[in-house]
């Protein structure tokens, strides 16, 4: 009985650390768009809130604003990611 208690705190307490952790890169990812207003950076924004399936509102902005600076730049590889 206690080895299952002790699984149940281990896999809260790592659940939470995953949701913590992905929740600072989210916040460091847009920082790091918002400054750079790189496409490059818009679209790991992107693809990060994607695989994570958090914030769809962050996910237009950050596609739609890879897509505008990289028809901008005219940089296909991006526009193609975005």
């Amino acid at each position: 009985m206690n080895t299952i208690k002790y699984l149940f705190c281990a896999c809260s307490i790592s659940m939470a650390c995953i949701q913590t952790i992905s929740a600072q890169s989210t916040e460091e990812l847009h920082r790091e768009a918002a400054k750079t207003q790189q496409a490059s950076a818009w679209n790991a924004l992107a693809e990060h809130l994607y695989t994570i399936r958090e914030n769809s509102d962050l996910l237009r902005t950050a596609t739609r604003t890879a897509t505008r600076l990289a028809q901008a730049d005219n940089d296909s590889i991006q526009w193609g990611k975005a």
